[in-house]
C-alpha cells in the first residue's frame, strides 16, 4: 500500500485526497504498534497539506460570517485530522525534542465537525445552494471538536517537555496543564453515557497528555521538585491507571457481549493501555506482586483485542 502511495505522489499533484490517503495509511501504521514509520508518513501528509493550502484559513472560509460549505469543512477537517495525527504520534517517539510540522491554531480557529450539515433559512440570492453548516461560534463542540480540545492541550504537554528542567516558568506551566486536563477529562467522563466509542478519543487523548506531563514530573532532579509535587504527579498517575483499568473492563464487557466491537476503540489504545500496564508493574515491585493481577488481565485482554484487530 505504501509503494502504492509512493508512486502516486510521484506522478501526481498533491491534493486532499492524496492527504486523506497518508492519513489513513499514517493512522494505520500508529494503531499497528509503528509510531516512527507513522512519524516519517505524517512529515509528508503535512508537507502536502501546507502546499495544498489546507492551513489558510481562506480556503475553508466563505463570504457569509455564520456559514460554512460542507465541502469547506471537509477540508477543515482533514487539516485538524493532520494536526490532531501528528501530535498522537509524537507521543510515542523517543527524542521528545521533536517538534511538530504543524503549527497548532489559535482558539479563534473553528474546532472540526462530525459533518452533520444544517439547512439554513438566511441564504443570500445567488450563494451556493449545497448543505451548510454553522462556524465554530455557533455549533456545539461534537465528537471531534472535543478530540481536538484535547489535542491543544497535548500539544502544551508536548511544548512543556520540550522545555529545559531548569525552566523557571516550567512547573507553572505544568499545574495549570494538569488543572486543565482533569477538568476536561471531568468534563467528558460525566456526560451520562455507557456507549463504547463515545468520547472514547477525546478521553484517550488527554490521558495520555495527563500521564505524559505526570511522567515528565517524576523524571525531574529531585532539587526541582519539591515533595508536594513529586506525591500529586504519582497520585495522577495512580488515577489515570485505575480510569484506565475501569475503562478497559468497561469496553471488554460490551465487546464481549457483542454490543460493540473493536474498530470503535482509540487509534491510541494500545499505547494507553501498555502505560497503564507499565505503571501498575512498577507500583507492584513496591508493594505485592499478586496485588493488582486482576487489573492487568483486564488490561491485557482487552490490548489482545486491539492487537487481533490492528496488529494481525
Amino acid at each position: 500500500m505504501k509503494m502504492l502511495f509512493a508512486e502516486a505522489q510521484s506522478i501526481t499533484c498533491a491534493s486532499t485526497y492524496l492527504i486523506q490517503a497518508g492519513l489513513l495509511i499514517a493512522a494505520y501504521e500508529y494503531a499497528n504498534g509503528r509510531p516512527e514509520a507513522a512519524h516519517i508518513t505524517m512529515g509528508g501528509v503535512a508537507k502536502s497539506a501546507f502546499v495544498t493550502g489546507l492551513a489558510d484559513s481562506s480556503s475553508w472560509q466563505t463570504n457569509e460570517a455564520s456559514i460554512i460549505s460542507s465541502e469547506s469543512l471537509e477540508r477543515l477537517n482533514l487539516w485538524w485530522g493532520v494536526i490532531i495525527l501528528e501530535r498522537l504520534i509524537l507521543c510515542e517517539i523517543n527524542d521528545k525534542t521533536q517538534r511538530p510540522t504543524t503549527d497548532c491554531p489559535s482558539s479563534e480557529f473553528p474546532l472540526p465537525s462530525d459533518l452533520q450539515p444544517v439547512q439554513s433559512n438566511t441564504r443570500s440570492v445567488g450563494s451556493c445552494p449545497r448543505d451548510c453548516l454553522p462556524l465554530n461560534q455557533d455549533r456545539k463542540p461534537c465528537v471531534f471538536g472535543h478530540q481536538a480540545r484535547a489535542v491543544l492541550l497535548l500539544d502544551r504537554v508536548l511544548a512543556v517537555r520540550r522545555h529545559p528542567q531548569t525552566n523557571s516558568g516550567r512547573m507553572v506551566e505544568i499545574q495549570q496543564l494538569d488543572k486543565q486536563l482533569q477538568s476536561f477529562l471531568s468534563e467528558r467522563m460525566n456526560t451520562g453515557t455507557a456507549e463504547i466509542g463515545h468520547d472514547c478519543s477525546p478521553i484517550a487523548s488527554a490521558v495520555r497528555a495527563l500521564c505524559l506531563l505526570h511522567q515528565e514530573v517524576l523524571s525531574c532532579p529531585f532539587d526541582t521538585v519539591d515533595l508536594q509535587g513529586l506525591q500529586h504527579s504519582k497520585a495522577a498517575l495512580e488515577m489515570v491507571s485505575n480510569v484506565v483499568v475501569d475503562v478497559a473492563r468497561h469496553h471488554k464487557a460490551q465487546i464481549a457481549c457483542q454490543n460493540s466491537h473493536a474498530d470503535l476503540l482509540p487509534l491510541s489504545c494500545s499505547y494507553t493501555l501498555h502505560m497503564a500496564m507499565r505503571h501498575i508493574r512498577d507500583c507492584t515491585k513496591l508493594v505485592c506482586p499478586h496485588r493488582r493481577s486482576s487489573d492487568l488481565n483486564s488490561l491485557a485482554q482487552l490490548d489482545q483485542e486491539f492487537s487481533d484487530r490492528w496488529k494481525a
